[in-house]
């Protein structure tokens, strides 16, 4: 059998329309990908091989290069003869000559709900956000992934990539958490960080970034992570800018407290600091609440824009607003949407002395979660598969790397 693609910039989009036909139950033996130049995907074609060799597969790759005009795509596809052709990623002309001009016993395309979604990690779109339809007849295509063979049980995904393995593990049944006792006094802070609950009025956070420069409380970045720059960006800009007190508490509590329970949440707090900012230079000191307010009045001092002061403390907040500095005091939880991933990966960094979180599948323990730790730059955690079949962990350990 022979299954044809298109090629995309950066083939994200075309190892992720790969990867779905084979969840729809396509088993080739050839995989052509056409188009425009050179850029395919090199040595990362190893990761794809590797991949689909733990779904039983082996197939040939090949990338066609046809090149970037019309004529040269007509005359191509008329020479082409395939089983499936896939036409969801690549140009939109692609997409048109080779519907038009390929012999294909099927055309499919598959719709995604959120396009920017398909852009990430295979799977990290929930699959009920895409649609495989097949072009001729109308018909929804369904998903049913191919169980692994083989694959070590250990693997180390990124955030982007639990989601996907939480969402892969949904076509398979009804899919849960498990916590052990020692984990739930830190559930609500991982359901906070990854948006799953959310404080009733953090969308002010939004509205005062387009007034000015927002600057927030060391609690804030242990309580919402990444999602504070996610609030405080406006279009491209993000208007937040860091504190030094800020790290100055989280890096020394994170390196001074190795017995302290909570030392995790400290941990979690620098690790949203990094990822937003860059580490500020020589530290000064111990934080305190005169040395963060002092540093907030500074910075309002040579500021040009109005600076907005966010924290979770409500007796800071009060003392900020003595000081003429306009504040925002989070309070009250509602429920929001989260990324599985995320709250996942926090689950992770907690350091629990007995028992492990573990992924449910129809009731049955499916994954052990490991510690998450910094990898290559970023972090990443570690999980155990403990039913062969359902490894893709291991099958997302190499699709990552394609993104």
């Amino acid at each position: 059998m022979i299954l044809a693609t298109l090629g995309s910039d950066k083939s994200v989009s075309t190892v992720n329309a790969i990867m779905t036909e084979v969840f729809a139950g396509v088993k080739p033996e050839e995989i052509r990908i056409y188009r425009e130049d050179s850029n395919g995907l090199g040595e990362r074609k190893a990761k794809l091989e590797g991949a689909l060799r733990l779904l039983g597969l082996s197939p040939q790759i090949r990338e066609v290069v046809v090149g970037n005009d019309i004529t040269s795509w007509r005359s191509r596809m008329r020479e082409e003869s395939v089983n499936v052709l896939d036409i969801t990623p690549g140009r939109k002309y692609m997409a048109l000559t080779a519907f038009n001009y390929v012999m294909a016993d099927q055309v499919r395309y598959a719709y995604i709900l959120q396009e920017s979604e398909g852009y990430r990690v295979f799977g990290y779109l929930p699959f009920h956000h895409l649609r495989l339809t097949d072009m001729r007849t109308g018909d929804v295509v369904k998903l049913d992934p191919p169980p692994v063979t083989g694959g070590e049980p250990i693997s180390s995904l990124t955030a982007d990539s639990l989601t996907a393995l939480y969402n892969v593990l949904s076509l398979k049944g009804k899919v849960g958490v498990k916590l052990p006792r020692e984990y739930e006094d830190y559930e609500e802070l991982c359901l906070f960080r990854s948006g799953f609950l959310r404080f009733s009025n953090e969308d002010l956070v939004t509205s005062k970034a387009r007034e000015g420069i927002i600057v927030a409380d060391t609690n804030v970045y242990i309580r919402m992570g990444t999602r504070l720059a996610e609030l405080a960006r406006v279009g491209r800009n993000l208007k937040l800018l860091p504190l030094r007190t800020v790290y100055d508490e989280l890096a020394s509590r994170a390196m001074n407290s190795s017995r302290d329970p909570n030392l995790f949440t400290f941990l979690l707090g620098l690790d949203a600091y990094n990822a937003i900012h860059r580490v500020p230079g020589e530290r000064r000191g111990e934080r305190s609440d005169v040395s963060i307010l002092k540093e907030v009045r500074s910075i309002k001092s040579y500021v040009m824009e109005k600076v907005i002061f966010v924290t979770g403390d409500r007796e800071l907040g009060s003392k900020a607003m003595g000081f003429g500095v306009d504040t925002v005091t989070l309070e009250g939880i509602r429920v929001g949407e989260g990324d599985r991933g995320t709250f996942l990966q926090c689950l992770g960094r907690i350091q629990a002395r007995t028992g492990k979180a573990r992924i449910l599948l129809d009731g049955k323990e499916v994954v052990e979660m490991g510690q998450t730790v910094a990898e290559g730059g970023e972090l990443r955690t570690r999980v155990r598969t403990l039913v062969g079949e359902l490894n893709y962990a291991k099958v997302l350990e190499y699709l990552q790397d394609l993104v």
